[in-house]
């Protein structure tokens, strides 16, 4: 491998490396909206008697 080649495929390296980091916090915010929308119903009615008690 020359010396271009060996530039190009570290390019290709880096970019590759953010790309999937990039996927994986992607992945990592799916989860954690996931884990919100199961939790709303109960956050909302905990509100919900909390804003009706005296």
């Amino acid at each position: 491998m020359d010396n271009t080649s060996a530039q190009v495929a570290a390019e290709y390296d880096g970019r590759l490396a953010e790309v999937e980091s990039a996927v994986e916090a992607c992945r990592e915010v799916e989860q954690a909206a996931r884990r919100l929308d199961a939790g709303l119903p109960h956050l909302l009615e905990a509100r919900r008697r909390v804003c009706r008690s005296p």
